[in-house]
């Protein structure tokens, strides 16, 4: 399997480097798809982008920051570069414990 796939309605592409996976990326201008990213003895994730005309990339949803290919990388080492990025566990509530010692989600 290779580090990153990208989706777009059947018409997808493997990747094994961030450099093939940026080349690929032009041939969706002007579309959004989704990236799987498998690190390696990690869990797989999911990140969903718009590519723009001028081949930028942004978010999908949410803010819709712009983004760039390193912060793949990074999630996918477990490296959380100030904010939350493509493939960290969003913000949870605390768990508190419970009278019987059992974390309660607040």
């Amino acid at each position: 399997m290779k580090l990153f796939k990208i989706r777009n309605f059947g018409n997808d592409k493997e990747c094994d480097t961030i450099e093939e996976l940026e080349q690929s990326l032009q041939a969706y201008r002007g579309k959004s798809v989704s990236i799987l990213v498998r690190p390696p003895q990690r869990l797989v994730y999911t990140v969903f982008v718009d590519v723009s005309a001028s081949g930028e990339l942004s978010e999908s949803y949410g803010q819709k920051r712009t983004m760039r290919l390193a912060d793949l990388l990074n999630a996918s080492a477990g490296y959380k570069a100030g904010r939350q990025g493509p493939g960290t566990a969003p913000d949870l509530p605390a768990a508190a414990p419970t009278a019987k010692g059992r974390p309660r989600i607040l």
